[in-house]
């Protein structure tokens, strides 16, 4: 006899998760602004919670990150977080709870081409199939939307694939930070190019695999004195040398520089002065006083420390 408890509990919640192991972004609560627009339209969203319009604004469903989980069995609901399932990049599905919940997600992923495990169809669900399939010629594939949006991004203009695929605007926005990026930091007009020509083909792999590429862009550093800006400098060269005199890499050896030069400037930002480094050159000329003879500059005053008596 099945536990009690166990029963209960698996009539109350119906779930579904990615059956393979997804990563970060899809496995994380979705943004409900960058959900579909027909879940948009369907439900008033907040904080990965989505509730009914009507019914007394009751939740409907759940984004918890790696699942998505309902009490009810609507088969509208089901297909609402197939949907949402999509637009976090899973690609097969793991359904568990009450047979009816776990029909109407075979039946939504199916049309999909997403597979899924959880539910066995019977052979009436396979006529029904057909029938929607008949029905509904141009249901697209979840395998097929990563490609269709890389092709929007690259073929057509901004504005017309924002129509189609709303969530591109986050990519749209990470490529314009680059870009100028590129031109304030990079002179050469032939880099430029070559810079951007790898910008979009890397975004545009990315979106054929269903992922949507982003940028953080961090504030512009404040630019600090002329004098300050070469101390830093000549800190970092510094350690970059000290690095090298250890056996690093030379790869190695850039990071440590850069580094150095990212804590400089942070450092200068906090109003922290950052000296001059001092170098010693072994081959540098002593240093003497014009006043002095030559026999007097070659012997300078060596004062000792007495030494301390220690009683026993």
């Amino acid at each position: 006899m099945p536990d009690q408890d166990t029963t209960e509990r698996s009539a109350a919640y119906n779930e579904i998760e990615a059956s393979i192991r997804a990563n970060r972004y899809a496995r994380s609560v979705l943004d409900p602004a960058k959900s579909p627009e027909v879940v948009r339209k369907r439900y008033l969203a907040e904080a990965g919670q989505y509730f009914f319009r009507d019914r007394n604004n009751a939740l409907a469903f759940e984004d918890k990150g790696p699942k998505i989980a309902t009490k009810t069995e609507d088969p509208v609901v089901a297909a609402s977080m197939v949907e949402l399932a999509v637009a976090k990049g899973w690609k097969e599905l793991k359904v568990s709870g009450s047979e009816s919940f776990r029909r109407s997600v075979w039946l939504e992923a199916v049309k999909r081409g997403m597979a899924i495990r959880g539910y066995e169809p019977k052979p009436q669900d396979e006529l029904l199939l057909q029938e929607i399939k008949a029905q509904s010629p141009r249901t697209v594939s979840v395998h097929q939307i990563g490609p269709d949006r890389a092709r929007a991004f690259t073929e057509q203009i901004q504005d017309e694939a924002l129509k189609i695929y709303p969530e591109l605007q986050k990519a749209y926005a990470g490529r314009a930070s680059i870009y100028q990026w590129i031109d304030a930091n990079i002179p050469d007009p032939k880099k430029q190019v070559e810079l951007r020509v790898a910008i979009d083909r890397g975004m545009t792999e990315r979106l054929a695999k269903g992922e949507i590429p982003s940028v953080v862009v961090l504030p512009d550093p404040k630019v600090g004195t002329p004098g300050q800006v070469n101390a830093i400098h000549k800190q970092a060269i510094v350690m970059g040398a000290v690095a090298k005199a250890r056996g690093q890499s030379p790869k190695s050896v850039r990071i440590v520089i850069a580094a150095a030069e990212r804590f400089g400037r942070h450092l200068s930002e906090k109003g922290v002065w950052i000296p001059e480094p001092m170098i010693y050159d072994r081959y540098a000329p002593p240093r003497t006083n014009p006043s002095m003879t030559r026999e007097e500059s070659g012997r300078p005053e060596i004062r000792r420390q007495q030494k301390i008596q220690v009683r026993r």
